[in-house]
């Protein structure tokens, strides 16, 4: 009895999907036979109903005059409610078209792609013909002339070919005249011009740009202190163009750190302060600028100081400029202190790139030679000059709390080592990094992100002071800040994010790793695989954002226990 049920649950399955495929009943007539043939040459399907049957329709017309039946042409006619004729015309088949082009600059013909013409006359296939004026009339109005008008007219059809005259007027060449901005906001307008590209840095006038337009509202996505309130609009005004936007501020910059105390230890009857600050603040003058200030203590005695400057359109030029400081000490045994300049600019909306030089100079304070840390000579000093490149791509959906999207980094340096003490300790130096994440929104409430950290120093003996150090709520969860000293590492993080409401979610997080540390003392030279997985909630909170991680971390080397539980927690201010 239950094979019975089966077989008549699969038969009314199979019945149903019959049925629903031939909701529409569609009668084709043609004029020949070989229409016929021609028609049903291609694939076709059935119709659930008749928005399907009309999308279908255009498709074919669009498709059939691409191969060269530009006259081609179809009727409809219903029969009942579920039936129609459709009748269809194919007409003669075109393999060539003629265009006189002499009323058409040249250079609108080039940048459309029409470059093969000769003596005014162009040759083109139908395809091509089918999209000739669009591509003249978005390359006008790419290059001042927003206006312009195009059409064909003398046609003349013999055999197969078609020959036609273009007849083309411009209209006056328009240019950007100014920028008009609406809305209570701090924003210098030459700058917001120049960086929405309707204002040259020289101070020369450009012409009007209808993608530069179309790129507006992207392009102040990417400037996360401010939002447009309408869409963009323009202005005529004779041969001159205004841009008009109604914006408004966005709180972007930050503050966020934690304080705490340790007991006093030895001769030091005074308890240590440590914790993190953390101060971003974005666009303080109007104009763009960027500031970053940085403490961090975790142990006594190993402070670390670090001051960021970015100035977009440096002395009026397409380039930012760079400015990058860090101050680290590593408990009594060295102190590194560096200093990085540089200038990075735009490929395009979402790629950038740049190049720097920097200067490092690392002193080692440990009086005992302690050698298990890898160090130099007892209070030698040494200095690192470096040339590098950097490249990043950012095309997330949000710059704050982005759902979609990529961003990355990657920075390649080559320089020279040089020891003040020891001349035989000098030697040229590689380092390499990346950071690539990727984020992937499954569903409103679900999305995934994939992070990968690479690093890679290389050049003679590496010293520990010279390392990568990862570790903490950045790269290693569930091990605390700069736990780790490498030569080279390969990070991977996986979150899975559950978003509970606007600006908040719950998060789970796995991170693995591989670290070499062949260049340390009594280090496992196979590396070292440290893991660690674990919890955590970013909640929104009146002006603010607390975080909170749980994680438990552990290597190839040591166990799993609730003794490593790191709990990591901070509370961000936007202003």
């Amino acid at each position: 009895m239950s094979c019975v049920k089966i077989i008549i649950f699969f038969s009314l399955i199979l019945f149903t999907q019959f049925a629903s495929a031939q909701q529409v009943e569609v009668n084709y007539h043609f004029n020949s036979s070989e229409d016929s043939l021609r028609w049903f040459k291609e694939k076709l399907h059935a119709f659930d109903n008749e928005d399907d049957l009309n999308n279908f329709l255009a498709e074919r017309q669009s498709l059939f005059q691409k191969k060269g039946y530009l006259l081609y042409s179809y009727s409809i006619q219903r029969l009942s409610s579920q039936a129609f004729e459709i009748k269809i015309n194919f007409k003669r088949k075109f393999d060539l078209i003629k265009i006189d082009i002499s009323q058409i600059p040249d250079f609108l013909l080039y940048k459309a792609g029409f470059t093969s013409f000769k003596d005014d006359t162009l040759k083109i296939y139908p395809k091509e013909y089918l999209t000739f004026k669009e591509k003249i009339l978005d390359v006008a109005a790419r290059n001042g002339f927003p206006f312009a008008k195009i059409w064909f007219i003398n046609s003349i059809v013999e055999k197969g070919q078609i020959t036609s005259t273009c007849s083309f007027i411009s209209g006056s060449k328009i240019y950007f005249d100014s920028l008009s901005i609406g809305g209570d906001v701090k924003i210098n307008s030459k700058f917001l011009a120049s960086y929405l590209g309707i204002h040259n840095q020289s101070g020369r006038v450009v012409a009007y740009d209808q993608s530069l337009v179309d790129a507006v509202t992207s392009k102040i996505s990417k400037l996360n202190y401010l939002e447009l309130t309408n869409n963009p609009e323009v202005l005529f005004e004779d041969d001159k163009a205004i841009l008009l936007l109604k914006l408004k501020n966005k709180k972007a910059s930050r503050f966020d750190g934690m304080l705490g105390l340790l007991p006093s230890s030895g001769s030091n009857s005074r308890p240590l302060i440590n914790g993190y600050l953390n101060v971003h603040l974005y666009n303080p003058l109007g104009k763009g600028k960027e500031i970053k200030l940085n403490w961090l203590r975790v142990k006594q005695l190993s402070p670390i100081y670090k001051f960021s400057y970015y100035h977009p359109q440096f002395l009026k030029s397409d380039f930012n400029l760079l400015f990058n400081f860090l101050s680290l000490q590593q408990d009594s045994l060295f102190r590194n202190i560096a200093w990085q300049s540089g200038f990075t600019k735009k490929i395009s909306l979402n790629h950038e790139y740049g190049f720097y030089y920097s200067r490092a100079n690392t002193i080692s304070l440990d009086e005992s030679g302690e050698i298990t840390y890898n160090l130099p000579s007892s209070n030698s000093k040494m200095i690192f000059d470096m040339l590098g490149f950097t490249y990043s791509l950012n095309s997330l959906d949000n710059l704050a709390f982005p759902k979609n999207g990529w961003y990355g980094n990657f920075s390649f340096e080559l320089g020279k080592r040089r020891d003040f003490n020891d001349s035989k300790n000098n030697t040229n130096r590689f380092k390499m990094e990346l950071n690539l994440k990727k984020f992937s929104s499954i569903s409103k409430s679900l999305t995934f992100v994939n992070q990968l950290f690479m690093g890679y120093v290389v050049g003679g003996h590496v010293f520990s002071s010279e390392m990568f150090r990862v570790g903490g709520i950045n790269n290693l969860r569930g091990f605390d800040e700069n736990f780790f000293y490498t030569t080279s590492h390969i990070i991977h993080r996986l979150d899975l994010r559950l978003n509970l409401e606007e600006n908040s979610y719950l998060i789970f997080f796995n991170d693995l790793a591989y670290l070499n540390q062949s260049d340390l003392i009594m280090s496992n030279s196979e590396g070292i695989v440290p893991y660690s997985f674990g919890t955590g909630l970013n909640l929104k909170i009146n002006k603010g954002q607390l975080q909170l991680i749980f994680g438990l971390g552990a290597t190839n080397e040591s166990n799993l226990t609730l003794n490593t539980a790191r709990f990591h927690f901070g509370y961000t201010t936007l202003f």
